[in-house]
Protein backbone atom coordinates (compact mmCIF):
# COMPACT_ATOMS: atom_id res chain seq x y z
CA UNK A 1 0.00 0.00 0.00
CA UNK A 2 1.08 3.68 -0.65
CA UNK A 3 1.51 6.11 1.49
CA UNK A 4 1.60 10.13 1.54
CA UNK A 5 3.92 12.31 2.56
CA UNK A 6 5.50 15.81 1.93
CA UNK A 7 8.80 15.93 -0.32
CA UNK A 8 9.83 19.20 -1.00
CA UNK A 9 10.33 20.46 -5.04
CA UNK A 10 13.07 23.33 -5.84
CA UNK A 11 10.94 26.66 -6.94
CA UNK A 12 13.76 27.58 -10.09
CA UNK A 13 14.51 31.26 -10.83
CA UNK A 14 15.32 32.67 -7.51
CA UNK A 15 18.98 32.99 -6.13
CA UNK A 16 18.72 31.02 -2.72
CA UNK A 17 17.16 27.85 -2.87
CA UNK A 18 13.73 28.04 -2.22
CA UNK A 19 11.95 24.76 -0.87
CA UNK A 20 7.82 24.34 -1.99
CA UNK A 21 6.37 21.81 0.25
CA UNK A 22 4.01 19.38 -1.52
CA UNK A 23 2.45 16.02 -1.37
CA UNK A 24 3.30 13.25 -3.15
CA UNK A 25 2.52 9.16 -2.92
CA UNK A 26 5.44 6.88 -2.22
CA UNK A 27 6.18 4.69 -4.95
CA UNK A 28 9.22 2.26 -3.92
CA UNK A 29 12.75 2.74 -2.47
CA UNK A 30 13.46 6.21 -2.31
CA UNK A 31 11.00 7.06 -5.26
CA UNK A 32 7.75 9.10 -5.04
CA UNK A 33 4.96 10.59 -7.65
CA UNK A 34 3.96 14.45 -7.14
CA UNK A 35 0.44 14.79 -6.91
CA UNK A 36 0.12 18.67 -6.35
CA UNK A 37 0.36 21.35 -9.06
CA UNK A 38 2.15 25.06 -8.65
CA UNK A 39 -0.67 27.19 -7.75
CA UNK A 40 1.13 30.32 -9.96
CA UNK A 41 2.60 28.29 -12.11
CA UNK A 42 3.20 31.66 -14.68
CA UNK A 43 5.46 32.96 -11.73
CA UNK A 44 6.40 29.70 -9.21
CA UNK A 45 8.11 27.49 -11.42
CA UNK A 46 9.16 24.09 -10.05
CA UNK A 47 11.97 21.90 -11.13
CA UNK A 48 9.49 18.96 -11.31
CA UNK A 49 6.05 18.59 -11.60
CA UNK A 50 2.48 16.92 -11.02
CA UNK A 51 2.79 13.26 -12.05
CA UNK A 52 6.26 13.38 -11.80
CA UNK A 53 7.81 10.02 -10.26
CA UNK A 54 11.30 11.70 -8.24
CA UNK A 55 13.61 10.08 -6.70
CA UNK A 56 14.22 11.66 -3.57
CA UNK A 57 17.31 12.29 -0.52
CA UNK A 58 17.24 13.69 2.98
CA UNK A 59 18.09 17.35 3.13
CA UNK A 60 19.01 18.84 6.18
CA UNK A 61 16.97 22.37 6.45
CA UNK A 62 17.49 25.62 8.79
CA UNK A 63 17.62 24.80 12.39
CA UNK A 64 18.71 21.43 12.20
CA UNK A 65 14.92 20.35 10.45
CA UNK A 66 15.19 17.64 7.92
CA UNK A 67 13.04 16.72 5.53
CA UNK A 68 13.21 14.69 1.55
CA UNK A 69 14.03 16.75 -1.72
CA UNK A 70 13.38 15.72 -5.07
CA UNK A 71 17.15 15.31 -6.68
CA UNK A 72 16.08 13.66 -10.13
CA UNK A 73 13.17 12.10 -12.11
CA UNK A 74 12.99 8.34 -11.20
CA UNK A 75 14.15 5.61 -14.05
CA UNK A 76 11.01 3.47 -12.82
CA UNK A 77 7.95 2.11 -13.97
CA UNK A 78 4.59 3.01 -12.35
CA UNK A 79 2.29 0.01 -11.33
Amino acid sequence: MSTNEIIYVDVTGYPEKLWQPVEAQHQHGSCFLILESSNDPEHEYWQFQSGDVVHCEINEFYEGETGLIAVSKCQCKIQ
